[in-house]
């Protein structure tokens, strides 16, 4: 292996894509060892602006393939057009002709290619905050474009060149043509009078009438042909080429050339190997259900979840994501359990949502782990689950669970051992119930009564509506509220917007009552679970006045569903207005207070 003559972008990005296949001998190609493209905008921003100043930009490696090796894996092509939903993830690449030639794959530095790819050839398709990940009007596609206008000014960080990915419209709204230069277009501009025509193309040589209006001809012109230069003239792609045939060293090479990199992470070399040794395709495996959970139940988890309960569920020796288990016996290992390993991560994902949790409230995903593997030995089912003879495993799933979840430092740094330790009780565990007892004794060191201290349990009840774990407490202390069947907020009892400094000083309440109120307002005994219709009923109503109201006419005794539903919930007897809120608060408090500490402190549910 050794280093190569360089080259320049425009042949390097000439190899890529079905368009090579006509103009060069040897296309490029990913591995299918190569994680996927993970640079945001910014980056990709930043590289072009690298180049731009001549700065290096790293060497790359390079793997030349034989077309008898290109017939044993599966290769990957690159991503032009990136699309935050519909387009993450490479396509599998045609290499029919290549089995006749061969090919180049990358397996150090794709990110850098693919991020080159995009500038120059292609889009950058992005979600626009606040919007909904479904909505198809939330993704504006952008383009690169370079400020030809003029250079930055003292950038702390030595910047000279100022690059924007933009939409078409804040293209025209920034200043168009006159300010702003499309990069992709200097892809053909294969000569410098390609350049001049640029400028007359787009009127920018007309109704010059002073010096300093040519002075920013000359100077916008010359930002061109230096990124023309840098694109065609430069030869900033440095690569070594390795030309053994051996898959098994290139994944070594591929793991060691990365192994310096802070962004490649062990889930990634996991990934790697198993793509290497598993006869399927392993990042359709980890990627599809990943896909597929995130989007139907609105959780968040990272490719490395599956991977990380697969090493628990499939009963690999050791679960860390360290370089020494990654082995090939352990990859094949794996692929034979990946079923059971699938299916099992699916049900206790689906129970999961059906208690309410979801990416904001689930505070650690490695708890979903223990009760996989249960559901996995035991061929139990989420279906299974909804029937009335497996009520009880399903209640004490859910109180495992949410303990687990609020157990200050229970899922901490240390995730690893603990689940280690967890397993180890379910691997010998035959019962018929889930083990809820044996779990907590082997992770703790102390009985299922003595779980929480009153500190603990006092820190709980006190805190804020931001916190991951409102909604779990809420639904453990309040569980005969229907969270599988309806869609639930987290809402103040006494609306915010009664509990302002401007109203409550409006109405007299001096400096430091409004500060013990609007200290208490967003914490756990003033709030409470609401399906989305009622939340939106209650609005900024008083809740004695909105109680009131919602059983004015649906019930033949409203005064007694009022008092029914206030007992049920904790409410006590509600003031008529803001006046008697702290007394109210201190009232509930205590008695979530009461109500928490018997349910962490009593026996597991029969």
């Amino acid at each position: 292996m050794a280093f190569q003559t360089p080259i320049t972008i425009k042949e390097a990005l000439d190899s890529i894509g079905p368009e090579a296949e006509d103009d060069v001998p040897l296309p490029y190609a990913l591995p299918a060892i190569q994680r996927e493209f993970v640079w945001k905008p910014k980056r990709i921003e930043d590289l072009f602006e690298s180049l731009m100043q001549g700065y290096p930009i790293g060497s790359f490696l390079y793997w030349q393939v034989k077309r008898s090796t290109v017939e044993r894996f599966k290769w990957y092509d690159f991503i032009t057009d990136y699309h935050e939903r519909d387009l993450r993830h490479n396509p599998e690449l045609n290499t029919r002709r290549m089995r006749g030639v061969g090919l180049k794959a990358i397996v150090d530095g794709q990110q850098r290619l693919t991020a080159l790819n995009i500038g120059l050839r292609g889009s950058y398709t992005v979600k626009r905050k606040y919007k909904r990940k479904t909505d198809p009007t939330a993704y504006s596609k952008t383009f690169l474009y370079l400020n030809i206008k003029s250079e930055l000014q003292d950038d702390e960080s030595g910047r000279r060149y100022e690059f924007k990915f933009m939409t078409e419209q804040e293209f025209e709204n920034n200043g168009g043509a006159r300010k702003w230069f499309k990069v992709a277009d200097i892809f053909e501009m294969t000569k410098q009078r390609h350049v001049s025509d640029y400028m007359y193309d787009k009127g920018l040589r007309v109704n010059v009438t002073n010096e300093d209006d040519a002075n920013n001809i000359r100077n916008m012109e010359g930002m061109i042909l230096d990124l023309r230069e840098a694109v065609h003239t430069h030869t900033p792609i440095c690569y070594e080429l390795e030309t053994s045939q051996d898959h098994d060293r290139i994944l070594y090479m591929f793991i060691r050339a990365n192994y310096f990199g802070a962004p490649l992470r062990y889930s990634d070399l996991l990934l790697s190997i198993a793509t290497a040794h598993w006869t399927m395709n392993a990042r359709k495996a980890v990627r599809d259900p990943i896909d597929s959970l995130n989007n139907n139940y609105n959780f968040r988890f990272p490719y490395e979840f599956i991977l990380k309960a697969g090493l628990v569920i499939a009963d690999i020796g050791d679960i860390r994501f360290k370089a020494r288990n990654l082995n090939s016996d352990n990859a094949r290992k794996l692929e034979t359990r990946w079923g059971r390993v699938e299916s099992s991560l699916r049900h206790a994902v689906v129970l999961a949502h059906e208690f309410g949790l979801s990416g904001d409230t689930l505070g650690s995903q490695n708890a979903l782990i223990p009760i996989a593997y249960w559901l996995g030995v035991r061929g139990v089912g989420v279906e299974d689950l909804r029937k009335s003879q497996h009520s009880k495993n399903r209640r004490l799933i859910k109180t495992w669970l949410i303990r687990s979840l609020l157990k200050r430092g229970f899922w901490g740094g240390a995730s690893d051992t603990m689940l280690s330790r967890l397993r180890s009780v379910l691997q010998v565990y035959d019962g018929e119930v889930f083990p809820v007892e044996e779990l907590w004794q082997r992770a703790t060191g102390s009985s299922w009564e003595n779980g929480f201290s009153e500190d603990e349990i006092q820190q709980l009840v006190d805190l804020e509506r931001g916190h991951r774990n409102s909604f779990a407490i809420l639904s453990m202390l309040y569980d005969f509220v229907d969270v599988t069947n309806n869609t639930f907020h987290i809402d103040h009892v006494f609306p915010k917007s009664r509990l302002n400094h401007n109203p409550l000083e409006a109405l007299g309440f001096h400096y430091e009552d409004r500060m013990e109120m609007r200290h208490r307002m967003n914490r756990l005994p003033n709030l409470q679970l609401l399906n989305g219709t009622m939340n939106q009923e209650k609005s900024k109503m008083l809740p004695k006045e909105w109680l009131e109201t919602k059983f004015a006419t649906s019930h033949s005794n409203p005064d007694h569903a009022v008092a029914e539903y206030a007992e049920r919930h904790d409410l006590g007897e509600l003031p008529d207005g803001v006046d008697g809120f702290i007394d109210w608060y201190e009232t509930r408090r205590d008695a979530m207070r009461t109500r928490l500490h018997n349910l962490l402190g009593q026996r597991p549910p029969s």
